[in-house]
């Protein structure tokens, strides 16, 4: 059986590693309390980190999609993904921050429906955008 890529990177800090990574992880840590570890692995390649924590702050305030949106978002990709790391911090973010129902959290942990139609067609469309690489099909499409 093909076991899945686990990267080997170090986890730097905001006083390790080089000094544009160490800014990066500064203002994480800042504005999080903490160094999420993924975030700590990107450092390795600032560029990335730093491309990721501007992508990711925009998606949060430009989206147009009020938090419980983007948590069924974030939640359906890390499903669709097998992210478990993921999956446990949107089900954080979803429950403490976006104020989600546990039963929400649980249907979208499982890749199951939601009651909301509106949320359930956001996440049915997220797990196909996910799934056809950003290329939904025009028969997929058409279902939402």
């Amino acid at each position: 059986m093909d076991r899945p890529f686990v990267f080997t990177l170090p986890a730097l800090s905001p006083t390790a590693g080089p000094p544009e990574a160490r800014s990066l992880l500064a203002a994480t840590q800042a504005k999080m309390g903490m160094v999420p570890n993924m975030c700590a692995r990107m450092a390795n390649a600032p560029a990335l980190l730093q491309t990721y924590s501007e992508g990711y702050a925009r998606f949060r305030t430009d989206s147009g999609f009020p938090p419980i949106e983007q948590e069924v978002a974030f939640l359906s990709i890390s499903q669709e993904n097998g992210c478990d790391y993921c999956l446990a911090a949107h089900s954080y973010l979803a429950t403490t921050h976006a104020r989600m129902a546990s039963t929400n959290v649980a249907a979208l942990r499982a890749g199951t429906s939601l009651p909301d139609a509106r949320l359930d067609a956001l996440s049915d469309f997220t797990h196909v955008l996910v799934a056809m690489r950003g290329r939904p099909s025009h028969s997929a499409a058409a279902t939402f």
